[in-house]
Formats: structure tokens, sequence, C-alpha cells
């Protein structure tokens, strides 16, 4: 009914049906229907009689819905040899090579840059539901991706943790393969309580078992899925999820969504997009041959600028790709800044919460720039075009860094902003024509020059799927012309040269379209608002375990902003080292109870006490883990929408029992 309301005309073209409309209004509606997963069987029918009564058109808005067996074969006829697929009858064409190597399939830059009035995705080579009888699925996955449904799912959004407790919810840890989740005559006490998804994420059934159907379908004929099906199915993956990462304001419109298609490649994981960014940086500025600027700072040495609470792997790399060291510089943060935020959050200045600490990023970050313009070393190196390191949110401390507030300062200086956004995808919402333009749109080059994100974490997709994106296309043909691995495609464009790093496994950027029709029928901002309400309930619940004497103040659940009287009166009294604004949508920090969290005077803790504590836990089937922040020890939780209010009072408790020996 709603593709007949949409007046659609029919596209058959590769082995594909596609359901094209008459104006972008309602193309791009139809366009955030399932594309690649749920509605393939029960459009089947639709499909097949609008095919008899439409016109035939080859080049519109189009929306791409897999098709059944039956289907497929109506459209041998127009099967070129070299699109994805199971082979086909006709003349071979006589075409060169147009991809990366000696790949048989469409040229993928071409693919990536075409409009979206042009591009038509390519059909899945397989059913949805392909392998579902097959003895290599395991029984707890066997579901068919058709019947994947949402109704009792789009409820559990409108729940209270009150009443999801009471059983009133659709368990969405029926959706993930993690061992959380108790079956009949099964001991609760062998289950998992998962509380760390900030780590590793977890994955959706749905995913991968799409993953798993391609790992198959690549077995079967190794050459067919790496020459023809493979790079196709990547190059739809990555302008998917390139739309997923606009906000529904500023999706590329037609005149402008090839540079946005232009920005992004894909990588295996956010390590690899950061050691590509940080060692390009580094070898192409550090060589004076590639320093055209025509200014006094050509000869001068570029730098690499980050916080005292980045990620440590991020340190590591710039002290290994920059040799020089005057050239890494660490911005103090922890020990200096971060106890204000206790401090002040009851003072009479106007600044708290989210505003004093957005301040005292600031303020940390002047004064380090500061501090090096003034040093006899200025003379031999420059702030202009070196590189500051921004975390979306930081690892240890859960802190969102004020993205925008640090770029605007960054770029009075000249600086490159490059942001670690490996907790971003789904948990934040990410809009990268926001971010890349800055505040002022008018000024070209205000905003970020790079960011990078992993899709494994809170999309929950298989490992080896995270983005880089770098809207600047200089810096995509100098600082990022070589990618860490080299292969085929490294002279052929920026998304060929990352897009294939060897023979390796593909699956979990093809199962990209099945996650993100998942996310995207929820809703990216439902799923966010029971994040909020998620992690401070569970808050509640451990502060009145392990901090009775804060058991009168409550965070409001229903707060979006957390900057209520509550959260602050926390953050003073030392429960949390920042109001709940101000950490990640979805974990956070609490003070373990007093008798082990020890203080950051006369009773420093380690990081070998948090160990100990936090193998305690595990040997309790609790994973989740301790952070030890200036001396004082923390508890990082994570709260997705699998987890459950009772898992966080599972901690509490045992939590009580601990001691050190």
């Amino acid at each position: 009914a709603y593709v007949k309301k949409m007046r659609p005309t029919i596209v058959v073209s590769e082995n594909c049906i596609s359901i094209v409309c008459s104006r972008r209004r309602e193309a791009t509606a139809l366009a955030r229907k399932p594309h690649d997963s749920m509605l393939s069987s029960r459009f089947a029918p639709v499909t097949n009689k609008l095919l008899k009564s439409s016109n035939v058109s080859s080049s519109f808005t189009t929306s791409h819905f897999s098709l059944s067996p039956s289907l497929r074969k109506m459209t041998t006829a127009t099967k070129e040899t070299h699109s994805g697929g199971q082979g086909g009858g006709g003349d071979a064409k006589a075409t060169g090579y147009r991809s990366i190597g000696s790949f048989h399939s469409e040229n993928v830059e071409d693919l990536m840059q075409r409009n979206d009035d042009l591009y038509v995705p390519p059909s899945l080579p397989f059913d949805n539901n392909y392998l579902y009888d097959d003895n290599i699925m395991m029984k707890e996955e066997r579901i068919k991706i058709d019947e994947f449904t949402f109704r009792n799912r789009q409820r559990e959004f409108l729940l209270s943790p009150q009443e999801q407790k009471q059983g009133h919810y659709y368990n969405f840890g029926n959706d993930f393969l993690l061992d959380n989740q108790t079956t009949n005559n099964e001991d609760p006490n062998q289950q998992w309580t998962f509380l760390n998804h900030g780590a590793f994420g977890g994955a959706l059934k749905i995913g991968f078992i799409r993953a798993h159907q391609w790992r198959h379908y690549l077995e079967l004929q190794p050459l067919r899925y790496f020459d023809r099906d493979l790079l196709p199915h990547l190059v739809h993956s990555a302008r998917l999820l390139t739309n997923f990462i606009h906000s529904k304001d500023n999706i590329p419109t037609t005149a402008d969504s090839i540079d946005h298609y232009k920005a992004l490649a894909f990588v295996p994981n956010v390590t690899t997009a950061l050691n590509a960014i940080i060692g390009g940086h580094a070898r192409y500025y550090n060589d004076n041959n590639n320093n055209n600027n025509n200014n006094n700072s050509q000869d001068k040495k570029k730098m690499v600028l980050f916080f005292d609470v980045s990620y440590g792997s991020v340190k590591k790399m710039a002290r290994h790709y920059y040799h020089d060291d005057n050239q890494v510089v660490e911005i103090p943060f922890q020990e200096k800044y971060l106890p204000l935020l206790q401090q002040q959050q009851q003072s009479t200045s106007n600044k708290r919460g989210e505003s004093l600490m957005t301040s005292l990023f600031e303020e940390a970050l002047n004064e380090r720039l500061a501090t090096i313009q003034s040093s006899p070393l200025h003379s031999q190196y420059t702030l202009e075009n070196s590189l500051l390191i921004l975390d979306e949110v930081t690892s240890n401390t859960v802190l969102k860094m004020p993205i925008s507030s640090l770029t605007k300062i960054a770029k009075q200086y000249g600086l490159q902003v490059l942001v670690d956004g490996a907790h971003g995808l789904l948990a934040n919402p990410v809009d990268m024509a926001k971010m890349t333009k800055g505040d002022d749109e008018e000024i070209e080059g205000e905003g970020i020059d790079y960011y990078v994100s992993n899709c494994h974490k809170w999309m929950s997709s298989p490992r080896g799927a995270a983005i880089m994106y770098c809207p600047k296309e200089k810096l995509r043909d100098t600082v990022l012309r070589y990618p860490p691995v080299m292969s085929h495609g490294v002279d052929d464009g920026y998304f060929s040269r990352f897009l294939w790093d060897g023979c390796r496994d593909y699956a979990a950027q093809l199962s990209l379209p099945v996650i993100l029709d998942y996310w995207n029928q929820l809703g990216p901002e439902n799923v966010r608002s029971a994040m909020r309400r998620g992690i401070k309930s569970a808050v509640n619940i451990l502060k009145q375990s392990w901090h009775p004497a804060m058991d009168e103040i409550s965070l409001d659940i229903h707060d979006e902003n957390g900057n209520d009287d509550a959260s602050l009166l926390l953050c003073e009294a030392g429960v949390t080292i920042a109001p709940m604004s101000m950490y990640s949508t979805s974990m956070t920090l609490v003070r373990l109870p007093d008798n082990v969290c020890g203080d950051c005077i006369l009773d420093r803790k380690t990081s070998t006490d948090a160990k100990q504590i936090q193998d305690f836990l595990y040997h309790h089937r609790i994973e989740v883990p301790i952070k030890c922040i200036n001396g004082v020890l923390y508890i990082r939780i994570s709260y997705h929408i699998y987890n459950r209010m009772e898992e966080y009072e599972r901690l509490g408790a045992a939590m009580k029992q601990f001691r050190f020996t």
C-alpha cells in the first residue's frame, strides 16, 4: 500500500528491480524504507504487479530491495556479465577492466561518486534467508531476516525502566548474540552480566547472519565473489553509511551529494584510520619538499597535539611517527582541570555543568598553544598545519569533548583537526555536514578536517568495519595519499586506495545495509533517548547501593540535557567526575564504594588495584572495567538497549562483597 501511494516507476537493471519516485521528497521517504533486507519477500508480490503496469525507466532516484528467486529470473535478460549474481546467459560484452587491479566489476570511484539520481544499487546475489535451514547455522542464529519485524521493539522506547523491570517490554537481548540471556532450564548464574559494550561492542544477530551468508557465498565460488560481487556491494554499504552520518536536515542533495561520497573511505577499524592520518601527516609535512606554503612557516616543523585524556594508542602512534620529541605535544587536563569540575559546580560562577566543562577544555588548549608560541623553540616549529587530535568521547574518563569550540580555537592558529570518534556512530548524533563546516558555514575550512569512527561499537556490526571521513580534497591527495597497506587501488582514488588492502574478510562491511535497516527502523534518536534514560537509571541504582548518604538525590531520567540539580550535586559529591550532560550518551563513571575507592591524597589507588577489582567481578561473571582517575577508583558502566536494570543491581550487590587482599 505504501509503494502504490508513492506512484513509482520500475527500473529493471543488472539483476535488480528498483523502485523509482517522481519527486525527490517522495524518493527520500522511500529510501528510508528497508533497502536490503526486511521487506524483500513481502515486497515481491507488489513489485510483480507493479512491473506489469508501470513504465520502465533507466535513471531516476532509486531505492533498492533484494529480489526473491522468482523475481531475479525476470531480470536475467538485462543482466550484464560484469554485474553481481550467480552468472547468467548471453554473450559477454567486450569491455576492458574498469575497476582496480583486474577485478571485473565496475569502477568503484565512478560508483561512489555517481549522483543519487543515477546510482542503482546492486542486488544481493542470494536470498535474504539464505542458509536458514543449513546445518552450518547454529540454532540461536536461525532467524529469518525477512521476518525480523519491529512492532514490539518500537514500543520498548515508550516504557520507563520501572515498567521494563516488571516485564512489560520487548527483550532486545534477543537481537544480540551476547551470552547474557537466560532461557528455560538454565541457571541465571551461568549467564554473563555484560556492562562493557563500550570496549569492543556486541554484534546484532542480523548483522552476524548477513556476514555469515557472505562468507559462505564466497567459499562457493571465490572468484565470482572477489571479481564481480564484492566491490559494488562495498560501495553500496559506503553510500548508505555516508547518508547515515548526516542529519535528516543535511542529507546530501542532488547538487552536492558527490562531494559527500568522495569524502568517505572504508577501513577495517579506527586504529587503521588513525595510522593513516597521523602517519600521513608526519610523512607529508616533515618532508620540506612537500611544503608549498609561501610563508615563513614552510621550513618549520609541524607538530601533533593531543590531550592527556586521549586514547593510549593514539599517543604511541604520535610518538612513533614524529621522531622529534618537541613535535609531540601533550595538553594537560586530567590532573589540573578535571578536579575543578567537582569543586566548582556549586560556586557563584554562572558557569556550571556543560558550560563549565567547555570553558575548562578551552582554557587548557589556549594555555598550551600560548606556551608553544612564546617558547624559544617556536622559531623551529609552527602551529600552522600542525595536527590537533580530539576525542569525541574519551575512553577512560568518558567525557564528551566540546569539539565545536575547540575546533574554532584550533582554526585561529591554522591547525588541522582530527576527531577520534571511535564511540561516535549511533551513540552520538554524528552530522558530518555540520562538523566539517563549523559554526560559521560561510567560512570555508572552519570545521574539522578528519573524522574516524567504528561500526562495531554502538552500531553493533561484526568487527571489521570503520569509516574515515575527510571532506577536503587537498588533504585526501596529500596527507592521505598513501594507505598504511598499499595494494591495487593506491593510484585509483581516495576510496579505492583504502577499500582494498588484500585478500581478507570484508563481510563486516557487507553486513552494514541490514544493520542500518535495523537502527533506521527503530530510529537513531529513539535509541539515544533510551540510552540516556538507561544510563541515568543505572547511576541511580549504583548510587543508592554504594553511596546511601546521597539517597535523596536521584537523576531525572527524562531530563535530556543532564544539567539538572541532581546531576550537579552528584558531581560535586564526587559520585561522578562530571555532570551527566558531559558524559557519553551510553557510558558513565561512578565512584566505587567508599571502603575501596581511595582518594586523591591520603589513599591513592593504582591501576593494579583497579585490575584486582575487575578480576573479582569477572569471577562473578560480571564484565565491566574499573578506571583509576587521579588516584580514585571508578567503574565505567555502559548501557545499550539490551541491558536491564537488574544487571546493575547485581553489580551493586557483588561489589559490596569485595575486599582488597
